[in-house]
């Protein structure tokens, strides 16, 4: 039940983006995106790295499905994999490799200020790939505002995010720490 649970919120998730936010202009007029779904490859902590990066291939795959980007989503998230993987090496998170986390990363592991440290970083690393790569292929001019802007947001609507799932799976993570 613990997994049909954690499948859902990461449907729910993914599908709030692609039909949700990918669809609200929320600067100017401008279209801006929100890259809520990130959460889906951040929050993964204690699992196979090779399964990981599957994960983030087929979580940006399929966000590269609906926006027909061939690719930019996919090497973004898969991205961020490669660098979580030696950010998690520091010497701050070898108290977490004790844990059997059950694969989340979250903030009731991490605290609120570690985890939207953690967030920020990754969240700025995702959205300057992602929009570099854009700027290269399509030769458009980038406006460094919007990108701060888009950072802004996803992280607000992560933390949004984390706290509905914190919230919704309170219970069950807070007996396992105890």
């Amino acid at each position: 039940m613990q997994t049909f649970k954690k499948v859902l919120f990461a449907i729910l998730i993914f599908l709030f983006q692609v039909l949700i936010l990918d669809h609200l202009p929320l600067s100017y007029g401008v279209q801006i995106n929100l890259f809520i779904y990130i959460i889906l490859c951040l929050i993964p902590f204690n699992i196979n790295k090779t399964s990981l990066i599957f994960i983030a291939f087929l979580i940006g795959l399929l966000r590269d499905l609906f926006t027909f980007t061939y690719g930019l989503y996919a090497f973004g998230a898969i991205a961020i994999i490669f660098i979580q993987h030696y950010y998690f090496l520091l010497p701050q998170y070898n108290k977490f490799k004790k844990i059997d986390t059950s694969l989340y990363a979250n903030s009731n592991l991490l605290g609120w200020r570690s985890f939207l440290i953690y967030i920020t970083i990754f969240s700025t690393i995702f959205t300057f790939l992602v929009n570099i790569i854009n700027y290269l292929s399509s030769w458009m001019h980038i406006r460094f505002f919007f990108i701060i802007e888009e950072i802004v947001f996803t992280i607000i609507f992560i933390c949004i995010a984390e706290l509905i799932r914190s919230w919704l799976f309170h219970k069950e993570e807070k007996e396992k720490f105890v």
